[in-house]
């Protein structure tokens, strides 16, 4: 497995992971690329990366590192639209994909937040050390990170 940036992303090469989590009933990679060709959100401020995960040729999972629109602190960091393709789950991409965002976001960041709306996904972060927050919250986990 290969991971490497996103920035700019290949629409096209992103069509797979695109459709696979539209048929799951997920639209936050739809949402992503509005927001990219919008401007709304491109990656590249400080910090701020967009990163696939290749397998040979083919890409099977994304991640996404932008400072949290919803915070005044620059130093919080928002892990956003992680996914990786079903058939490709339980194989360490997902995790390997968060210890990459994790590693270039010390430099910049002194938390991370997220939010998830499924059982699954809370599992999977609090099983690689994010901790869950109060309901209401603008994030549902977070993760210190330490020099």
């Amino acid at each position: 497995m290969d991971i490497r940036s996103l920035v700019p992303p290949c629409w096209p090469q992103l069509a797979p992971l695109m459709k696979a989590s539209r048929e799951e009933g997920f639209f936050f990679l739809s949402r992503l690329e509005h927001e990219y060709l919008s401007r709304q959100v491109r990656f590249d401020g400080a910090g701020e990366m967009l990163l696939g995960a290749f397998q040979g040729s083919a890409i099977v999972g994304i991640a996404g590192l932008t400072r949290d629109p919803y915070d005044n602190d620059q130093r919080t960091g928002c892990v956003r639209h992680v996914y990786v393709l079903p058939q490709c789950r339980r194989r360490g991409i997902g995790k390997s994909l968060l210890t990459d965002i994790e590693r270039h976001g010390k430099t910049h960041f002194t938390v991370l937040v997220l939010r998830t709306d499924t059982l699954a996904a809370a599992n999977f972060y609090q099983r690689i050390g994010y901790e869950q927050l109060a309901p209401g919250e603008t994030a549902t986990h977070r993760r210190l990170l330490t020099l």
